[in-house]
């Protein structure tokens, strides 16, 4: 239960985000390549990610290592080897042709006359290749081609596919309700699993049925068969109006129905199938954030906030404490460290030394990141204001005057200064010394005058704008 509340504790929202996109994603790659062998080869690398896992939560040293050595071998090959599917996947997420959608799809009408012209070449014994472009655009996977730009109808396929006709052995290619070129050229499928009887058009079908999301209606003339491809599947039709129903069904939008009822139920459309891919991104994502924990060391310089008025720091503070944090690898490599710094709060606070304890709430730390240590664990601030205060003046006399004369009285002008500095410093100066009056050579009783320069003041004291630097003093000398 302790695990689950850190863990509760540690989830946000994002997170929350991340395996919704995620999943989706997954979801919409599960749909492109199902039916493909790429997909049969994600099942196995997912397998192998799973074992790989595995074998770092339980310590298996050499396992671990094998597959870290030959994880970027397997993706690379499987790029290599399944890049037709892997292009199909990428094709079909391109965002324009989302946005755009499919081509208008020819009528009702025009299908049911084409599938009976179909049947017609078929029980003629006269192949053929008709291709309905969709979604994705045919003009990366075909190869030469005659533009024709006819209206879609039974006597034009007939004239194209006549066994005299040039553009008899190529394909036709349909988009929307007219055939913009015939005599194509397709990528053939490589499928080793293909029956004996399916000749190079069933392959060509096939081809860009795996390639695209295009649709093929190929007739053998060998044996006057009629064949369907799309998805990257293959099958035989039995009938013209078997043929009609399915090209209305896959090339025709579906009318929009006004009940809500298949708008409120198309969420739970493949439902165990939905639940399935968002159990599997949810553990990836839980053991790639939480997986195997490691420790790292990093500088966080210190920020001093919310300074009291009228303070400043005597001298400068701690700038930087050193941290050292515990998280997973992953959530590591993502943790921007200029970013983590420890705030130190200074509101209300008095003048003089002040020490702050460091502690981990001090640190702008994303979840799921444990702070281990922080040196130093404290910083001392020294706050205090500066001000201006008059001090007296007071002056240093040094020798004698000779012999039966001695001082009757001194007066200084000014005898006070004004002092600006810190406050604590202010406040322990009692008196500012001047210069030495030096008395020796006074031979006469009298009344003298001198200038005297003012004393040195401590380092972080000094005299207030606008204060002379020098003292007048006065003073008499009378025989005893």
């Amino acid at each position: 239960m302790g695990a689950l509340h850190v863990f509760l504790q540690a989830f946000r929202w994002q997170d929350a985000v991340d395996i919704v996109i995620v999943a989706y994603l997954t979801y919409r790659l599960y749909l492109w390549l199902r039916y493909t062998k790429a997909f049969q080869a994600l099942l196995g690398l997912a397998f192998l990610g799973v074992l790989y896992v595995i074998s770092r939560r339980v310590d298996l040293v050499a396992t671990t290592w094998l597959f870290e050595e030959l994880w970027a071998v397997l993706v690379i090959l499987l790029i290599i080897l399944f890049q037709s599917d892997i292009h199909q996947a990428l094709s079909r997420a391109n965002p324009i042709q989302i946005l755009l959608g499919a081509p208008p799809a020819p009528g009702a009408a025009e299908l049911a006359a084409v599938a009976r012209a179909i049947f017609d070449l078929a029980g003629r014994r006269i192949g053929a290749l008709v291709v309905f472009e969709r979604k994705d655009a045919l003009e990366g996977h075909v190869l030469e081609g005659t533009p024709v730009g006819g209206r879609l109808t039974p006597e034009l396929l007939g004239t194209i596919f006549y066994p005299n006709s040039p553009l008899h052995d190529g394909a036709v290619i349909v988009r929307g309700g007219g055939i913009r070129r015939a005599g194509c050229y397709l990528p053939l499928a490589s499928d080793a699993d293909l029956p004996a009887s399916y000749g190079t058009r069933h392959r060509a079908g096939l081809g860009i049925a795996k390639e695209t999301d295009a649709v093929a209606v190929i007739v053998s003339e060998e044996r006057g068969t009629v064949g369907l491809a799309y998805d990257g599947r293959i099958g035989e039709v039995p009938s013209a109006e078997v043929l009609n129903a399915r090209l209305q069904h896959l090339l025709t939008p579906a009318p929009l129905r006004r009940s809500p009822i298949p708008l409120l139920r198309r969420p739970f459309a493949r439902l165990g199938t939905k639940l399935a891919v968002l159990c599997f991104v949810a553990l990836a994502w839980y053991f790639l954030v939480y997986g195997q924990r490691v420790v790292v060391s990093i500088q966080a310089p210190v920020e001093y906030r919310n300074m009291p008025r009228r303070l400043e720091m005597v001298s400068s503070p701690t700038g930087q404490v050193s941290v050292q944090i515990e998280g997973t690898q992953t959530r590591l490599r993502f943790l921007n460290t200029g970013q983590i710094k420890a705030e130190v709060n200074l509101s209300g606070v008095p003048a003089g030394i002040n020490t702050f304890p460091i502690a981990a709430k001090d640190l702008n730390l994303p979840p799921g990141v444990e702070v281990l240590n922080i040196d130093p664990p404290a910083v001392t601030v020294h706050l205090d204001e500066k001000i201006e205060q008059a001090v007296k003046v007071a002056p240093k006399v040094v020798g004698r005057p000779s012999r039966g004369l001695t001082l009757d009285k001194m007066n200084l002008d000014p005898d006070s200064l004004k002092v600006f500095g810190w406050a604590s410093e202010v406040r322990r100066l009692k008196e500012i010394p001047t210069k030495p009056i030096d008395l020796n050579g006074v031979h006469a009783p009298g009344e003298m005058e001198r200038t005297v320069p003012v004393g040195a003041l401590p380092p972080s004291l000094k005299l207030a704008p606008g204060e002379p630097s020098i003292v007048r003093v006065r003073f008499s000398v009378v025989r005893r």
